[in-house]
């Protein structure tokens, strides 16, 4: 499994007119729905970090990188389904999860937040550990919830039609529990820190998760795009 944090600061208009033409048809569609900048920043370079390493670690063509959902909507690609990835964005960073068996990844910027409406999406058990925590405490650990509970329903890859109080985490320093009464398989989680203010979590079917995430800056990941296809920018 490679887990890939990309830092999108910098980045501008100009970035994002010339870039654009590289992505799907079904991208560009969507991040020219986006009134604001930031949100199409991080919609072109979500699809731009999957197709660098497709074609880099997986030696996939154009051709293969043909994008297909679920039912539930997550993504896959339709000729090497084996091959799975999932992303996620907040703030300057996109993340990216990439191995042979299903992934989620979530990152969070921990900004201020009501934590009471936990009330309406942790379990008890959740909600309980909430309300221990100082108050100065209380938000990121919300989010550290938060990110948990997300990767896990997008590894699961049936999204939110999976109630988030029917299952819950016990944090304990570095310690995850998952705790679930309808699931036999085992799910393994892990938090990487990528950049100051964020949260985010990654859960597959396996233990073997890297020990850090590899950081690029975006300027980094257009060079290697370039270079893998023979282009420039």
């Amino acid at each position: 499994m490679d887990i890939i944090a990309l830092n999108i600061n910098g980045a501008d208009q100009k970035v994002c007119d010339c870039l654009s033409p590289l992505v799907s048809l079904e991208r560009r569609q969507i991040i020219s729905s986006y009134r604001f900048l930031e949100d199409r920043l991080r919609s072109l370079f979500s699809e731009l970090l999957i197709q660098t390493y497709a074609k880099d670690k997986w030696k996939m063509e154009d051709k293969d990188i043909v994008f297909k959902r679920t039912k539930y909507g997550k993504p896959f690609f339709s000729t090497f389904p084996n091959l799975q990835f999932n992303v996620s964005h907040s703030g300057h960073w996109v993340v990216g999860a990439f191995g042979e068996w299903p992934v989620g990844i979530d990152i969070e910027e921990v900004s201020p937040i009501d934590t009471n409406i936990a009330e309406s999406f942790f379990s008890i058990i959740e909600q309980e550990q909430l309300q221990k925590q100082t108050e100065n405490q209380k938000t990121l650990f919300f989010y550290r919830l938060w990110t948990l509970k997300e990767s896990y329903i997008k590894a699961d890859g049936r999204g939110l039609s999976i109630p988030l109080d029917s299952f819950a985490f016990k944090i304990n320093e570095e310690k995850i529990v998952f705790e679930s009464n309808t699931l036999t398989e085992p799910w393994h989680f892990r938090r990487y820190t990528i950049g100051n203010g964020y949260e985010c979590a990654v859960c597959a079917p396996t233990s073997s998760f890297p020990e850090q995430a590899a950081i690029l800056s975006w300027n980094e990941l257009v060079s290697r795009y370039h270079l893998i296809n023979g282009s420039s920018f």
